[in-house]
């Protein structure tokens, strides 16, 4: 359909450029092609563009402007009142099918949960005390933890942020560029652990093997192959932390939730506990 609006465009541009001057200054419906397809064109290099100079994986929610943008352009671009019977009836079959293939993607998108984190805010609003200490990773995890977590327990991401209100990636930014920037969370850790109380861990977390070694912190941004994107940074802080909790707690386990089906990739996460210190 992108295809034939263009082709549509360039054809009324070329009808266009023989009009006579008087009449080329004047604007009519016959423009319209031409508008849409210059748009579209334009759209379209400058989207790919953006997405080539970010240099970060897509989502499929990153296209939902573009597709709007490119559905206005094709209502414009298409001129299916001059179309014969047999065009606009094509047409008219090919939106229908893309609708019906929809559905089973959407039935199937109604009913998967897009987070379990409000299932285990839950369960450690009823079970943590005012004196553990919860740790929520990957960050951006944290804005659905702040919205459901009801509690006086204290709480914070991979790297400690100020603001969970939103996803703050100037906040992130300038903890990827700050050595030492995973400390204050292990000091909370340790006076948790030595006073007696429960660190609790909502997120992915592989549990290091006794005897490994400390992972290392990563240099400022940006890096080799990854530029300035967060997934390096908050791994490499999750997997200190899990080396931490494994190397300073007595127990260190993960508690089966039982949260975890038909849950978006996104936003599925699983629920840790360490109890005890040792030096």
């Amino acid at each position: 359909l992108v295809l034939a609006a263009l082709g549509f465009g360039g054809a009324a541009l070329f009808a266009h450029t023989k009009q006579s001057a008087a009449a080329a200054e004047k604007m009519s419906p016959d423009d319209l092609p031409v508008f849409a397809g210059a748009t579209l064109l334009a759209a379209l290099v400058g989207f790919t563009g953006f997405l080539w100079f970010a240099a970060v994986p897509t989502q499929p929610w990153y296209f939902l402007p573009p597709a709007a943008l490119v559905a206005v352009c094709l209502d414009l671009g298409l001129p299916l009142p001059s179309l014969n019977r047999i065009c606009r009836a094509a047409f008219v079959t090919l939106a229908a099918a893309i609708a019906l293939l929809a559905v089973p993607v959407a039935q199937w998108g109604l009913n998967q949960r897009l987070t379990n984190v409000d299932a285990l805010a839950r369960r450690l609003a009823a079970e943590a005390s005012p004196q553990d200490f919860v740790i929520v990773t990957p960050w951006y995890c944290g804005v659905s933890f702040e919205r459901y977590f009801k509690s006086v327990t204290p709480w914070q991401t991979l790297p400690p942020l100020t603001d969970h209100s939103a996803h703050r990636y100037d906040l992130f930014r300038e903890q990827m560029k700050t050595p030492g920037a995973l400390q204050p969370a292990l000091d909370q850790i340790t006076a948790t652990l030595q006073g007696g109380h429960y660190v609790w861990v909502v997120g992915n977390v592989d549990i290091p093997r006794p005897g490994s070694r400390q992972p290392a912190d990563l240099p400022p941004p940006p890096l080799p192959g990854y530029g300035w994107s967060d997934t390096p940074y908050f791994e490499n802080w999750t997997d200190q932390t899990a080396w931490f909790l494994e190397n300073h707690s007595l127990q260190f386990e993960r508690v089966d939730a039982g949260t975890n089906e038909n849950v978006n990739s996104n936003e599925v996460l699983q629920l840790f506990v360490a109890s005890g210190w040792k030096n």
